[in-house]
């Protein structure tokens, strides 16, 4: 890594450099790469297999770093509804309470015990919810996956 940096003017002019003198190592903690000291990531879950991905992807630098996780997963308004006028009668209570539950589940399921993990279900605007969650728990990095359900599925699931 630290050549691909070296040799990498982009990276460089990112203020991406190599740091091989950070030393706050303690018993249970690596030394944070770069300089970085992440404590706190935040993983959108919109129950994609590209949101797993990411979350798979938040469990190794949570592990790196010592940091804990929160998953958040938003139910847009729209998307009970939709099911309202498709004669489902799924509630919006119904809504949070299912998705908490897949959230528990997953996070069960992909992070190990040795990680602590927040589930977090919220209504609105994904990006609203998701940004105001990254405040709220001072996340210091969000890892989100570029590719989730859209269309049907989309308004159905949540974002």
């Amino acid at each position: 890594m630290k050549a691909v940096l070296r040799d990498n003017p982009a990276a460089q002019r990112r203020g991406l450099r190599p740091n091989p003198g950070v030393h706050s190592q303690t018993a249970d903690r690596r030394p944070e790469p770069y300089g970085l000291d992440i404590k706190s990531i935040l993983v959108p879950i919109d129950f994609s297999n590209a949101s797993r991905a990411a979350l798979r992807y938040a469990v190794t630098l949570a592990r790196d770093y010592s940091a804990d996780i929160s998953l958040i997963h938003v139910v847009e308004p729209e998307a009970y509804g939709l099911l309202a006028d498709l004669e489902l009668s799924e509630s919006r209570i119904t809504f949070v309470e299912s998705a908490t539950a897949r959230l528990a589940k997953i996070a069960k399921e992909e992070v190990p015990a040795s990680i602590e993990v927040r589930p977090w279900v919220q209504i609105g605007a994904p990006y609203e919810q998701i940004t105001s969650a990254a405040k709220i728990l001072n996340a210091d990095l969000i890892i989100i996956s570029t590719h989730g359900y859209t269309g049907f599925r989309h308004a159905i699931l949540g974002s």
